[in-house]
């Protein structure tokens, strides 16, 4: 199955690193580091050296892979086949081709708990992949702390492998409520065809609904559905607890869309991380929409190429039948450092006068539904 990452080449970097250290390096070599692949004084070590940023968000390669799980691995822990490319694709003017082996060789952590991915083509590392929906800037500087490897005993924590999900899934969990003209329907109820009120559009109609069953593995991971407790957005929202992907974008008062992740340095949101599994749900307009789930202003699905990649074969072909290169986004979006800076500053999402000045409606009747899944 077709996955996406994005890759930034090693030329767009100044590190004291040299290019024969960025190029072979199997693993960060923190000096802490246990198990398999202990720490070897004549080989370099990542954490504490400088990586500074000397591109733009556009600047990184799109690679296509071959995989048959969700998650970016290294070769040494890869349960199925070998993760290949799936397209010819040049990185710093080297050529590298579809059937080529890539992977996830380590990762590197920073104190704020960032984690960039180091990929390997070929047997030659090519540059860092950054988590879904959070590009770098440019002069930015990235210094580790701490390592992952492909097993969690080869890791410096001992517990935590490296894993990087392909999926940007922008869902919400099975059993959360969207307001209709006739009134709130849990979202698995919902059908292509159906009504949904939005902000700003009045009613619109859903053309693509579509369910899957997700699973993790145990301990934390950055693909891990998000947890918004009830009245945590400020003003009574969400009015009840609301579920939804990491990269599932909300609005913020000014009128952007952040993704749910970065709302979690506000109280009452988290990151669910002893989630196993749980029923998400695609819901999608004609066009790029703000629906009222539990009240909350919440994006519905938006067919960016990484999401569209994240889905079946024939989900995706859907997909591309019902939208085109016309598809605007609502509202601008914003990476997930940008609305954390945003946050930080307001302190809240949405207080009564911010609330009234977007028009959203905070009383809607809500039929009884079943509960979301407690974590």
């Amino acid at each position: 199955m077709p996955y996406f990452i994005t890759v930034y080449d090693w030329s767009l970097y100044t590190t004291s690193l040299s290019q024969t250290d960025l190029e072979t390096s199997s693993h960060g070599n923190d000096p802490g580091q246990t198990g398999s692949n202990p720490y070897d004084p004549g080989s370099p070590t990542w954490t504490g050296v400088d990586f500074t940023y000397n591109g733009t968000g556009s600047d990184g390669t799109l690679l296509a892979i071959d995989d048959d799980d969700a998650f970016f691995e290294d070769a040494y822990v890869e349960t199925g086949g070998a993760q290949t490319l799936d397209q010819d694709v040049t990185i710093n003017g080297v050529n590298y081709f579809a059937g080529d082996v890539i992977q996830n060789e380590f990762s590197l952590i920073n104190a704020g708990g960032v984690e960039l991915w180091v990929v390997r083509i070929n047997g030659v590392n090519v540059g860092f992949a950054y988590p879904a929906g959070d590009p770098p800037s440019n002069g930015e500087v990235f210094n580790a702390n701490d390592t992952r490897d492909g097993a969690a005993e080869d890791s410096l924590d001992q517990t935590t492998p490296s894993l990087e999900p392909y999926q940007d899934i922008l869902c919400f969990a099975a059993g959360t409520r969207i307001a209709t003209p006739g009134g709130a329907m849990p979202v698995e109820e919902l059908r292509a065809g159906d009504r949904v009120d939005t902000l700003g559009r009045d009613t619109q109609r859903l053309t693509w609904v579509y369910s899957k069953r997700y699973r993790w593995p145990a301990g934390p991971h950055s693909s891990k559905p998000i947890a918004v407790r009830a009245g945590s957005l400020g003003a009574g929202l969400p009015k009840r607890d609301l579920v939804l992907s990491p990269q599932h974008r909300v609005l913020l008062p000014g009128g952007a869309l952040a993704p749910a992740v970065a709302l979690t340095i506000l109280p009452g949101i988290r990151q669910m991380n002893g989630k196993r599994a749980l029923t998400l749900v695609h819901a999608m307009c004609a066009d790029h929409s703000l629906l009222l789930a539990e009240g909350a202003p919440c994006e519905s699905f938006y067919p960016g190429d990484v999401a569209k990649a994240g889905l079946p074969h024939l989900a995706r072909r859907s997909v591309a039948a019902l939208t085109g290169p016309e598809y605007a986004s609502a509202r601008p979006f914003l990476t997930r450092r940008e609305a954390e800076r945003l946050l930080r500053a307001r302190g809240h999402c949405w207080d009564d006068q911010s609330l009234a000045a977007a028009g959203v409606t905070r009383q809607i009747p809500c039929p009884a539904s079943e509960a979301l899944i407690a974590a």
